[in-house]
């Protein structure tokens, strides 16, 4: 599902985010948060092996979309992904583009924990 986010903004020239369109994008997927001016999502995994696979699944996502999130794996089961436009150094359509498709993926990612 998407937030009226257009994928094609992943190659194109980045436009900032209102913090109205930001609202908008954390309430449609209330487990982004807003942290330091970046969007925060910590995936959970059952195994290690699961959340490297996961992280290494982001990479080819982001190599796609020349957009690179900062990517980390904490407790050996949480992958923690921080999205913010660097050169711009703000949340933009592209970093709002990559959720979607984060979210997308973790919804068929091997050995993912759903929380509510």
């Amino acid at each position: 599902m998407t937030v009226g986010v257009d994928h094609s903004a992943c190659c194109g020239t980045a436009t900032a985010l209102s913090k109205q369109e930001i609202t908008a994008l954390l309430q449609h997927y209330p487990l982004w948060q807003l942290d330091e001016e970046r969007l925060r999502r910590v995936f959970r995994f059952e195994r290690f092996p699961d959340s490297v696979q996961f992280v290494n699944q982001i990479a080819e996502l982001a190599e796609e979309a020349h957009h690179h999130p900062n990517i980390a794996i904490e407790n050996k089961r949480l992958v923690r992904v921080d999205l913010w436009t660097h050169k711009m150094d703000c949340i933009t359509v592209r970093d709002a583009a990559l959720a979607d498709r984060l979210e997308q993926l973790f919804q068929t990612a091997t050995g993912a924990v759903h929380v509510e």
